[in-house]
């Protein structure tokens, strides 16, 4: 049974672990709550800030090509961007500062009890001075641990989405290339073809029997060449096509990372209104919407 007064401390019976790694496991699971928000709004806000080139990079597309409807949709784009950034940043920020702070607090509370337990023994083995820095400094550190939880889950979702975007863009680049060497050997094939029609039609206003058979002989070696540039060409193309196919597969965990955004940002929203009106019917509303959003994002590398 819970005796203390400050909702995020510990129990005074509760033995937290000794071992490094199962003792941050255990602040982690103390205050899942703080960091789950926390992750709620460091994703949002690191991927509105990756995709920002990439909505820029479209912008400029529209531009160049006269399309003032892409122009106008990517610009909007860019602007619902650094909203979403600008309104994520304070959540974020609140998250990481009151991890940060929470776990410091636990960790002082747990070495404060483990010196007054030692008593003067603990002295005795190690100098009162080095106990004081321990206690001052070390506990910070672990709360900087927490701290970064939201900025890491962030970082690493923003990752994974620019990099599907980049590797979307680089087959898509390499199919253009393939397709346009796939263009010029059908052109050579076409100045071949001409070369022999002409050589046809010459082989056949020829009088003097060595010229035909010369002429004829040339439509031969361009039907040769023909037939190897038309195998190059329809290899090329078949290039182009494989990776026009492999940048659709690399986009398509992108779709469900949109939605799995939108879904978070929904979650957000409801999660603020809650705060401000105290109605726990919404909090249930963020909930699901936050546990569809992470089950999409999960479920876009599958």
């Amino acid at each position: 049974m819970s005796h203390h007064f400050w909702p995020y401390t510990i129990d005074a019976d509760e033995a937290p672990p000794l071992d490094a790694d199962r003792y941050l496991v255990w602040l982690a699971r103390h205050q899942w709550r703080t960091i789950l928000g926390g992750v709620l709004f460091g994703v949002p806000w690191m991927l509105s800030i990756a995709l920002v080139p990439a909505a820029i990079g479209k912008a400029i597309d529209g531009l160049v090509a006269h399309d003032e409807k892409a122009l106008l949709v990517w610009s909007g784009a860019i602007m619902g961007l650094g909203l979403i950034s600008a309104v994520t940043t304070d959540g974020r920020h609140w998250f990481a500062v009151r991890n940060w702070l929470i776990a410091s607090f636990r960790t002082a509370v747990v070495t404060e009890r483990a010196v007054r337990r030692a008593g003067p023994a603990l002295t005795r083995r190690m100098p009162a001075g080095e106990v004081v820095t321990s206690f001052a400094s070390d506990f910070w550190r672990i709360g900087n641990a927490y701290d970064v939880t939201a900025r890491m889950a962030g970082a690493i979702v923003s990752f994974l989405g620019g990099h599907t975007q980049n590797e979307a863009l680089l087959f898509k680049n390499e199919a253009v290339l393939k397709k346009a060497e796939a263009s010029n050997q059908w052109n050579y094939y076409q100045a071949k073809s001409t070369k022999q029609a002409l050589a046809e039609f010459a082989a056949g206003l020829a009088t003097d029997p060595a010229k035909a058979d010369k002429y004829r002989a040339s439509v031969e070696r361009y039907e040769k060449e023909k037939a190897e540039i038309r195998k190059e060409a329809e290899a090329l193309e078949k290039q182009s096509r494989e990776a026009n196919e492999h940048s659709e597969h690399a986009l398509h965990p992108h779709h469900y990372l949109a939605i799995s955004m939108t879904l978070l940002q929904i979650a957000i929203a409801l999660a603020s209104i809650t705060v401000l009106t105290q109605k726990r019917w919404l909090l249930y509303g963020a909930a699901f919407s936050a546990f569809a959003g992470a089950v999409l994002g999960i479920a876009a590398w599958f």
